[in-house]
């Protein structure tokens, strides 16, 4: 019973170390805030000043970074380093 325990502790860890969200804050040049971006792995959805959803963008394992719109579309793609 306690292996269990153990091990249910353990994969929670695990599973919150894996899907955690860092959250950026873009600002205008009067510092007031012009849009946020969430990112969980290697997705980001990116918000308008009001939180509304306006783009995503996802990394492939190749470099190459894929951004769609709000409906899903595909919009460009874009290498990186």
């Amino acid at each position: 019973m306690n292996k269990l325990i153990v091990i249910i502790i353990f994969m929670f860890l695990l599973v919150s170390a894996v899907a955690q969200t860092k959250t950026t804050t873009y600002k205008n040049k009067s510092g007031n805030p012009a849009g946020y971006s969430k990112q969980t792995g290697n997705k980001t959805v990116y918000y308008d000043k009001s939180y509304n959803k306006t783009s995503t963008s996802k990394e492939s394992k190749n470099g190459t970074t894929t951004f769609y719109n709000k409906q899903g579309s595909k919009t460009s793609t874009k290498k990186t380093k």
